[in-house]
């Protein structure tokens, strides 16, 4: 194999992780979704255009790139699981934390990152999983799944809503 496919191959793979890790940290579901699965058709389709003179190679290499795709779509998506549960689990110390922003300065932030502490829920290509918005004098958080959506505002603590 040349060097110029070596470093597209690395590529193809390097893209096929990255794309599986964004995908993973999305899922809406239990199941793959119909993006996940193009996903892996780009993947495999971007190995095999990579020009090798074995056949046996092309396969090693398109097969690479789709477990490539998978493992890290899995992580993605173990850590997404994660981030969620640690979110429901310190939801109201986030709340605090809001609370405390507002008396030290008189106003809520117009962002989470404005916190002293980064809210929990962190994820490695998307961010912050929760859904911030703030007025004035109020905010509402959101936090949502596949499954449930949990809400809050200044005044009133998580419920949950199916």
């Amino acid at each position: 194999m040349t060097k110029p496919a070596i470093v597209l191959l690395v590529l193809v793979l390097l893209v096929a992780a990255v794309a599986g890790l964004w995908s993973g940290e999305a899922r809406v579901g239990p199941l793959p979704s119909g993006t996940t699965l193009m996903w892996t058709v780009a993947g495999g389709g971007g190995a095999a255009i990579v020009p090798m003179r074995r056949r046996l190679w092309r396969a090693v290499a398109v097969a690479a790139a789709v477990a490539s795709f998978w493992v890290a779509w899995w992580t993605g998506g173990r850590e997404a699981t994660a981030a969620f549960n640690e979110c429901i689990a310190s939801g109201e110390s986030l709340r605090d934390a809001l609370a405390l922003y507002k008396a030290t300065t008189g106003k809520f932030p117009s962002d989470l990152s404005e916190l002293p502490r980064r809210p929990p829920g962190h994820l490695i290509l998307r961010g912050s999983m929760w859904d911030y918005e703030r007025t004035t004098d109020r905010y509402v958080l959101r936090l949502s799944d596949w499954l449930v959506t949990y809400h809050a505002t200044h005044a009133q603590a998580f419920t949950a809503h199916k």
